[in-house]
């Protein structure tokens, strides 16, 4: 008993008393809550800044697959200088658009037509050794808000909202916003693509 009672003194000597008082709790407590105090606002402006750096990521992303695509489809117009019923010429109002286009898989009718929020393109190819279509329908984009497109006369330099004419327009133009995921909506930057075929 007496070796028990020397090794509990030793202990206490050696460690002192274990434990927080009740005043070192709460003076714990109030720095925690004054650190999460200050540091809450640098929290919720980082929260902000990673939202708008997704937002403009995604507007970006958008902006440049629109550019790209119209412009891949303009640059390769086929000019087909006959009218005789062949091929239809170039054609258009405020939901889209159909041209008639040359690429690696042969000559093609395309079409980019707006429905509600989404932009679609379809291909008609015409084959030589077949006498049948083939058809590819894509979804380019969507959550597109209140898109339209628009043509350029070049004599008049007024935009058009349907083209019927013989010759091409100068410039093809598509106006749209994007609406996100969590329901916000941006104005994109209009999207302007020249016609270098058929002009005079």
């Amino acid at each position: 008993f007496g070796l028990v009672t020397h090794d509990c003194k030793q202990t206490k000597k050696r460690y002192g008393e274990i434990g927080f008082t009740l005043l070192e709790v709460l003076l714990a407590l109030t720095l925690t809550g004054l650190l999460l105090l200050l540091l809450s606002p640098a929290l919720f402006n980082m929260d902000r800044f990673l939202f708008r750096t997704n937002t403009t990521a995604e507007q970006s992303r958008m902006q440049r697959l629109l550019y790209r695509r119209l412009a891949a489809t303009l640059d390769n117009v086929y000019h087909y200088p006959f009218f005789d019923g062949n091929f239809p010429p170039f054609t258009g109002d405020e939901r889209g658009f159909t041209v008639l286009t040359q690429s690696e898989e042969g000559l093609a009718q395309t079409e980019y037509l707006l429905q509600g929020g989404e932009l679609q393109i379809t291909s008609f190819y015409y084959e030589r050794d077949e006498p049948q279509e083939k058809e590819e329908t894509v979804i380019l984009a969507n959550r597109l808000v209140n898109p339209y497109f628009a043509y350029l006369d070049e004599t008049s330099g007024v935009w058009r909202s349907v083209w019927d004419e013989k010759d091409y327009p100068r410039l093809v133009r598509l106006i749209t916003g994007l609406r996100f995921e969590s329901g916000d909506e941006y104005d994109l930057v209009p999207v302007v693509i020249p016609l270098r075929i058929g002009q005079r």
